[in-house]
C-alpha cells in the first residue's frame, strides 16, 4: 500500500504530520461549543390576536375563523391548530420540516395583513411570534434586599436593562415583588369647578415631556447640537404639570388631582432561602450557547455588585451550562473509561502491553480526528455527538487488530520488520476498506432521517462515520509505523489463551453436531425470533426515554 510505504520510508515526516494533526485536533476540540443537545428547529409559527372585552364565540367567528380562512391557503402547511378564549385568538401554524421558517414569516406576514382588512376594528394588530425549542430559561437570577423606590423597580430600572445588553440574550423577564408605580386619581368637584374633562387632563399630561432644538453651539473644533426640553419623571414634578383652561388661566394637576406613590398588585410570588426576592429569567437567542450566556452573566453580576446599593444581593439560582458541563464530563470519563477498558481487555487476549498500546492508539487518534470534522460540519459538543463516539470506540480498534495480526503472521514467514509492516497491510487493506464502508453505511442512514427525529440523530450517524474514516486511515500509517519501531512480539500464551482455547473447542464441537440437524437449528431460530417479535410489541413507546431529575 503505497500510504503505508510512505510513512514507513519517511518516519520523521509521518511523525511530525501525526504531532501536528494531533495539536489541530485539540485545538479543534477546545473550540467546539458545548450544548446539553444539538441545536433543533421548530418549524412552528404562532399567530396571537387580542380582542379586549369579546367572548370566546365572537372571538372565534370574528377573529379566530378570519386568520385562518387566510393561513389555510399557506403552502407547506403540516397542521393548523386554533384556540380562542375570552379576548385573544391563538392560531398555531406547524409546518413541513425542512421549510425556510424566515420565508414561512414573510409570506404568513401577508396573509395576516390581508385577513387584518376583515376584522373588527377594535381588534389590535396581530402578532407572528416563532416557536422556538431554545426558549427555556439559560440562568436564573434572585435578587434580594431593600432598596428605596421598591425592588421590582431597581430591578427592571437598573439590572435586566444591562443584561439585555449581552450578545446573545433574547429576552430578560423578571417578576416577584410588587411594582411601584404613581397614581394620579382626579377630584370631580375640582374638574368640573375648573370645566375640564378626562380627556384634557390625559392630552396635558402625555404632553407635558418635551424636547425641542435650541440651535448649535461651537465648542472648540466642535459643532455641537442643543437641545432643550422639560421632564415630569418624579411624583413632585407632576404635581406640576400645567394644565390650561378654556379662559386662557393655568392650574397645576395637583389643583384638580391626587398624586401619591402606589404599588400594583402582587401577580407572583418569589422566595430565595426563604427570603422574598425579585426572579429574573434570562433566555439564549437560538444562534448563541448556554456557554456564552453563562459566562457573559458571570462577567456582567462581577461589576454589578460592586455598584449595588447596600443590602442588595444578587445570586444564581439556576445555570443551564452547570448541568450541560456535568453531563459532558460524565460523557468523557465514560470515553475515558472505554478507552482503558479495551486497552486492557486487548492485552489479556494479545498479551502484550506493546502490541495493545499500538493498537489502542488509533482511538484517541480517531476520536481527535472526528473533532476535526465535527468542527467543519458544524456539531456542537453535546450528549448525542459525545455518545457516537462512545459507541464507536469499540469498533475504532477493529481494523488496527487486523492489520497487527496480518503484520504478525508475515513476520513468522521471516519476512523483515519492514516487509511484514507493508505486507502485511497491504494483505487485509481491501478487508478492512469493506469492513469500514459497511459499518459506515449501516449508521450513515441516521444522518439521513427526517423531521424532529433527524435533528437528533443526525451528528450521530455522522460522526460515527467520522470516526471510521479515521481509524481506517490510522490502521493504514500509524499501526505498521508503530509495529515497525516498537517490534511487538505474538504471545502463544495470553492471559486468555487458555479460556480462549477451551471456548473455541467447545464452539467447534457445537457446529459439529448441530450443522446436521437442520429441522431443530431452524425451529431454534424461528422460537428466538418469535420470543423478539413478542418482546418488541411490549415495548412503550416514547419521544424520549423516562429519567430522573
Amino acid at each position: 500500500m503505497n500510504l503505508t510505504r510512505l510513512a514507513l520510508k519517511r518516519p520523521v515526516s509521518a511523525v511530525l504530520v501525526i504531532v501536528m494533526i494531533v495539536v489541530f485536533c485539540f485545538s479543534s476540540y477546545c473550540s467546539l461549543e458545548q450544548e446539553l443537545m444539538p441545536e433543533m428547529e421548530s418549524p412552528m409559527l404562532l399567530v396571537m390576536t387580542i380582542y379586549s372585552g369579546a367572548n370566546p364565540e365572537d372571538v372565534e367567528e370574528l377573529v379566530t375563523a378570519e386568520i385562518e380562512d387566510e393561513v389555510s391557503t399557506l403552502s407547506d402547511v403540516k397542521q393548523i391548530t386554533t384556540s380562542s378564549s375570552e379576548g385573544q385568538s391563538m392560531v398555531m401554524i406547524q409546518y413541513e420540516y425542512g421549510v425556510d421558517i424566515d420565508e414561512a414569516y414573510d409570506d404568513l406576514k401577508k396573509k395576516i395583513d390581508s385577513a387584518g382588512r376583515s376584522l373588527p376594528s377594535t381588534v389590535e394588530e396581530p402578532m407572528i411570534l416563532e416557536m422556538s425549542m431554545d426558549e427555556e430559561t439559560t440562568v436564573s437570577l434572585s435578587v434580594s434586599g431593600e432598596v428605596t423606590g421598591g425592588l421590582y423597580n431597581y430591578v427592571d430600572n437598573h439590572i435586566v436593562p444591562e443584561l439585555e445588553k449581552l450578545s446573545g440574550v433574547a429576552s430578560v423577564s423578571s417578576y416577584g415583588g410588587q411594582q411601584e408605580y404613581i397614581s394620579i386619581t382626579l377630584q370631580r368637584d375640582q374638574m368640573e369647578q375648573y370645566g375640564l374633562s378626562m380627556s384634557d387632563v390625559v392630552s396635558a399630561v402625555s404632553s407635558a415631556d418635551f424636547t425641542m432644538p435650541a440651535g448649535d453651539v461651537e465648542v472648540g473644533a466642535l459643532e455641537l447640537s442643543v437641545s432643550t426640553g422639560m421632564t415630569y419623571d418624579t411624583m413632585e414634578s407632576l404635581k406640576t404639570i400645567p394644565i390650561s383652561l378654556k379662559n386662557g388661566q393655568i392650574i397645576l394637576l395637583k389643583d384638580i388631582a391626587t398624586v401619591t406613590e402606589a404599588q400594583k398588585e402582587k401577580l407572583f410570588l418569589s422566595s430565595y432561602d426563604g427570603q422574598e426576592t425579585v426572579n429574573i429569567s434570562i433566555a439564549k437567542q437560538q444562534s448563541a450557547t448556554a456557554q456564552q450566556i453563562s459566562q457573559g452573566v458571570q462577567g456582567l453580576l462581577e461589576k454589578l455588585r460592586d455598584t449595588l446599593p447596600q443590602g442588595i444581593s444578587i445570586e444564581v439560582t439556576n445555570d443551564s451550562y452547570d448541568g450541560i458541563k456535568s453531563s459532558l464530563e460524565s460523557v468523557h470519563s465514560t470515553l475515558l473509561m472505554a478507552i482503558i477498558i479495551s486497552m486492557v481487555i486487548l492485552f489479556l487476549f494479545l498479551g502484550d502491553w506493546k502490541a495493545s498500546l499500538i493498537v489502542a492508539s488509533s482511538m484517541p487518534v480517531s476520536v481527535l480526528t472526528a473533532f476535526v470534522m465535527m468542527r467543519f460540519a458544524g456539531f456542537s459538543l453535546n450528549i448525542i455527538t459525545m455518545a457516537s463516539l462512545v459507541i464507536g470506540v469499540g469498533m475504532m480498534v477493529d481494523n488496527s487488530i487486523v492489520v497487527l495480526e496480518s503484520c504478525f503472521r508475515n513476520r513468522a514467514k521471516d519476512k523483515t520488520l519492514f516487509e511484514a509492516a507493508v505486507d502485511g497491510t497491504k494483505e487485509v487493506t481491501a478487508s478492512i476498506v469493506a469492513g469500514t464502508i459497511t459499518t459506515i453505511v449501516v449508521y450513515l442512514p441516521l444522518a439521513l432521517i427526517s423531521g424532529m427525529a433527524g435533528q437528533l440523530f443526525k451528528p450521530l450517524g455522522f460522526i460515527i462515520a467520522f470516526a471510521m474514516i479515521a481509524s481506517l486511515l490510522s490502521a493504514m500509517t500509524i499501526v505498521p509505523l508503530a509495529y515497525y519501531f516498537y517490534r511487538p512480539t505474538e504471545k502463544k500464551k495470553a492471559p486468555l489463551s487458555k479460556s480462549m482455547q477451551k471456548l473455541t473447542n467447545a464452539y467447534g464441537k457445537f457446529l459439529r453436531k448441530s450443522i446436521y440437524k437442520k429441522k431443530t437449528v431452524a425451529l431454534a431460530v424461528v422460537l428466538m425470533l418469535t420470543v423478539a417479535l413478542a418482546s418488541a410489541t411490549q415495548i412503550k413507546m416514547e419521544l424520549m426515554p423516562a429519567g430522573d431529575e
